[in-house]
């Protein structure tokens, strides 16, 4: 949902004026801790593996590794990617993990997702003349500790940081909106394009094939100890 709000848009569109020069290095993360321990060992979709294969990876992972390729404008993929932290419960399932991807150029990214953390939802783009922080990724709420904010309506995602090379700050206000929501318009303007005679954006299966194959990368990395595995 958080590709479809006015935020992410306005994000974009620095990135593509050069505002923080070429981007080297992105670090994103989507944790929160598991409300009790029958619930991290099994009791929720994203800790039983026969709900989800790829476990909390599978659930969580899919916003930070999407936050990296979007900050390398959903252009590249990593040349290799690797688990390097993974954490699994009784029933054998990933509740935390931690990875990292080699890109052309010299270019990182780091990740990391799972219950086993406080709650973070954040991702920080860097570049060699300044940095992106969003610090309220997936939730939108503002780092405002309303972790309700999931599961009911909510308006958010109403800034993000814009720093210098000289590491200066500044909050850059955009407008704020219910990235559902936004979603969904996205949704229905596509099928009503399509509806119109009109070929459908090929866009979105493409995002959606990039980061499912990276995360599918690096769940056989996590899965082999730690492996290397190269895409």
């Amino acid at each position: 949902m958080w590709y479809h709000s006015p935020r992410t848009t306005a994000i974009a569109a620095k990135l593509a004026e050069g505002a923080i020069g070429a981007v080297s290095r992105v670090s994103a993360s989507f944790t929160f801790a598991a409300p009790d321990e029958e619930w991290l060992n099994g009791g929720n979709g994203r800790t039983d593996k026969t709900r989800e294969p790829m476990g909390c990876l599978g659930d969580q992972g899919w916003y930070p590794i999407s936050a990296i390729l979007f900050a390398y404008g959903w252009k590249e993929m990593p040349t290799k990617v690797m688990a390097t932290h993974t954490t699994f419960n009784t029933v054998d399932t990933i509740v935390a993990c931690a990875g990292t991807m080699w890109f052309e150029g010299g270019r990182s990214a780091v990740f990391d997702c799972g219950c086993t953390a406080a709650h973070r939802s954040q991702f920080e783009i860097v570049g060699l003349g300044g940095t992106i922080r969003v610090d309220d990724l997936v939730g939108g709420q503002g780092r405002s500790g309303n972790f309700a904010a999931y599961e009911t309506k909510f308006v958010g995602s109403g800034s993000y940081v814009l720093g210098d090379a000289a590491g200066k700050d500044e909050v850059v206000a955009v407008p704020e909106a219910d990235h559902v929501d936004d979603l969904v318009r996205s949704f229905r303007g596509s099928i009503e394009a399509i509806q119109g005679g009109g070929d459908a954006d090929q866009e979105w299966p493409k995002r959606s094939l990039m980061v499912h194959t990276v995360m599918s990368k690096l769940f056989e990395s996590a899965m082999q100890g730690a492996s290397i595995v190269e895409l």
